[in-house]
């Protein structure tokens, strides 16, 4: 029986499919599968991207995380070819070159753009923070349809304090401490220019930025550009969601809750930050009452007005109440809503939820943890409510 060639291709394909799967489930180490799953990338694009839609629940942890926990610290010593576009001091005044070079003369549409200094929980990772680009920019093909071609992962490569890894001869970034100032701002702000003279409608996102630059920089160019960080309010998205839910299902009003938050960098306070915008949105509270419906709790304790050493994100909830030094006590004054926000447990290690919510009625406790060590592998038990 004749096949004809448009069949015969869709069969061979087919196979190849299988056989890449198969072949990768064969393989036992994570770091193992995610370098085979990179040189496909590399060599065979087409079938790299086929496997990841088709198999985006099974893959997606292979390429992202958790696996990239382990690839984050070890990038610059793995055996891969990098897909991103790396951004250098030196390259003052040819930024908008290189990017068009890279494209090769695609409409980028979008950017994920990093410059590694707080990557997840793992700190200060420099060139390394490019993982995380590469990684991220995967999900709006998989996820969104997006294709490929004009996605654009990227890192500013403008040094690193991570003594570690300015000692590693291994290390494929630039060897210096971090650049700051106004030499740091004019690079971005040409990057930023160069990414809208490419496109105005290009989609950036803001990626694993610190807490010096990652509100500024926001602030600057959101209203100038199309653009977000994920880490501010990403996440400040999903559990918005999570919130709403749960008073679906208590049938109570948001602005009867009182939400505390362990951990106040970009992550918990963009939480607290849009939960309060739609306290104001659903409701006549002003902007001062929302904010005093939230809570927050760093390293040190329980953020409020009386402490001198705070960062200028935490202002806004340092409100007029006792200091309390650990989550147990904080949780038992704060009543109604507890979530924790954090990227490991080192705030609180004697961290018991049922301990903590014993005392309201019908808590609603949300783990929003993002480590690739200890903290995804501790045990979280489930707390039933304390109905009375």
């Amino acid at each position: 029986m004749a096949v004809s060639g448009a069949r015969r291709f869709t069969m061979t394909t087919a196979m190849a499919e299988l056989a890449a799967m198969e072949a990768m489930r064969h393989i036992p180490k994570e770091l193992d599968k995610y370098l085979y799953m990179r040189r496909m990338h590399h060599e065979n694009p087409a079938l790299f991207y086929k496997l990841l839609i088709n198999n985006a629940q099974e893959l997606l942890p292979v390429v992202y995380a958790p696996t990239v926990g382990q690839v984050y610290q070890d990038y610059s010593k793995l055996p891969i070819h990098i897909h991103g576009l790396v951004i250098r001091p030196e390259h003052r005044g040819r930024v908008y070159k290189k990017l068009k070079d890279w494209s090769g003369g695609h409409r980028v549409r979008v950017v994920v753009v990093t410059d590694g200094e707080r990557v997840l929980g793992l700190g200060d990772l420099g060139f390394n923070g490019m993982a995380i680009a590469e990684g991220k920019i995967l999900l709006y093909t998989v996820m969104a349809g997006v294709n490929p071609a004009v996605c654009m992962p990227c890192v500013l490569d403008v040094g690193t304090n991570n003594q570690q890894l300015l000692a590693d001869p291994t290390y494929k970034g630039i060897r210096q401490t971090r650049l700051r100032g106004q030499e740091y701002d004019d690079l971005v702000d040409e990057f930023m220019g160069a990414v809208k003279s490419l496109h105005d409608h290009t989609l950036l996102q803001f990626e694993d930025f610190g807490n010096q630059n990652a509100f500024r920089l926001l602030d600057k160019y959101a209203p100038l550009q199309c653009s977000f960080n994920d880490d501010i309010q990403g996440t400040a998205c999903i559990t918005l969601a999570g919130v709403f839910s749960a008073l679906r299902i208590t049938g109570q009003n948001i602005e009867d809750q009182r939400i505390l938050v362990l951990g106040a960098g970009e992550a918990g306070t963009g939480v607290g930050q849009l939960i309060c915008k739609a306290m104001r949105a659903q409701t006549k509270l002003t902007e001062e009452e929302s904010l005093q419906r939230c809570f927050y709790l760093d390293s040190k304790g329980l953020i409020c007005s009386s402490r001198t050493d705070l960062q200028h994100h935490k202002l806004p909830f340092a409100h007029h109440v006792p200091f309390i030094p650990n989550l147990l006590d904080a949780g038992q004054n704060v009543r109604t809503l507890l979530k924790q926000v954090s990227l490991d447990f080192s705030t609180s290690s004697d961290f018991c939820p049922c301990r903590l919510v014993r005392h309201h009625r019908k808590p609603r406790t949300y783990f929003l943890i993002a480590s690739f060590s200890t903290s995804l592998a501790a045990p979280i038990l489930p707390c039933r409510s304390m109905e009375q």
